[in-house]
């Protein structure tokens, strides 16, 4: 074994790694709009708040929707846009008194629309690793790729 070749491999993923979790850690303070954070903090009513999760159930003059960060927030969305239960929804809106938001821009992705892309992503995957082992192999001895003739 190449212990270079292993030493750069385990660099390169603890370096992915880090990178992974600072963005997790850090990427709702950095967004544009406010999100889950700001509006447990300090609850920036009348400003223009980012959203995302999954809509409970319809009302008359809009819908219920779970907060995907914090699942005990449900916020009453003001919207003429038709949802059903268990669609995952993204929505910019202005916030208003007790968790509601009245709607400005929404993206809708019903549960189906969800379950295809995975599927969809899945099958690309599996095509792909056939492709790549179709015209490479790894030799365990030396830990490298080689093309095949």
């Amino acid at each position: 074994m190449d212990l270079k070749r292993i030493t750069a491999g385990s660099v390169l993923m603890l370096i992915l790694l880090s990178l992974c979790i600072y963005y997790h850690d850090y990427h709702e303070f950095n967004s544009k709009y406010p999100s889950t954070a700001a509006i447990e903090s300090y609850y920036p009513e009348g400003s223009q708040v980012f959203i995302d999760g999954t809509v409970v159930k319809p009302n008359s003059n809009g819908f219920y929707l779970r907060d995907g960060n914090n699942m005990d927030i449900v916020y009453n969305v003001i919207s003429s846009e038709h949802v059903q239960p268990d669609d995952t929804v993204q929505l910019l809106g202005i916030l208003g008194p007790n968790y509601t938001i009245k709607s400005t821009k929404i993206y809708v992705e019903t549960k189906g629309g969800y379950e295809f892309i995975i599927f969809r992503s899945a099958l690309a995957i599996i095509v792909f690793i056939f492709i790549f082992f179709w015209y490479w192999k790894f030799n365990f001895k030396t830990f490298e790729l080689i093309r095949r003739r």
